[in-house]
């Protein structure tokens, strides 16, 4: 029991099943992209991930460095990188600003973004960010969202 002094207090639930259905799904899509890969996790994220998977597990599906996505830049020498962060628009500007340095030095690898979900973005607002610039200026110097065509 829970509690000991009260004999109709609930027991506290199990959450090993969850912790286990939520490390086998990370695994899953870490083994999308077979081979030695660097992952990028957010700092916020470093914790929750902490208790499903650790670092040891992370090896064992041939990580090979864990960075934080930060302001600067990581230098990464692996031809795959993987992200976990949350659909905000700083992630997706350091991803975008990681692939286009890529794209400029002529080095191709292979990404992969795993979200972690947030419930304040708007399932519209994050793809939109790699398709066009969607932030534009009315003549009240207000900015404006303007929703992309799904």
């Amino acid at each position: 029991m829970a509690f000991p002094h009260r004999p109709d207090a609930p027991e506290l639930p199990d959450f090993s099943m969850l912790k286990r259905l939520a490390r086998d799904q990370l695994i899953y899509l870490l083994e999308q992209l077979p081979g030695k890969k660097d992952l990028f996790i957010e700092a916020d994220l470093m914790s929750p991930l902490d208790r499903i998977a650790n670092v040891s597990i992370l090896k064992q599906h041939e990580v090979d460095k864990l960075y934080k996505v930060e302001s600067k830049p990581a230098v990464s020498s692996s031809e795959q990188l993987c992200f976990l962060v949350r659909p905000r628009i700083k992630n997706m500007r350091y991803i975008a600003n990681l692939v286009n340095a890529d794209k400029l030095a002529g080095r191709t690898r292979k990404y992969k973004v795993i979200f972690s979900p947030q419930k304040s973005s708007p399932p519209w607002l994050i793809p939109a960010y790699f398709e066009k610039p969607f932030l534009t200026q009315k003549r009240n110097r207000r900015a404006h969202f303007t929703r992309p065509q799904l």
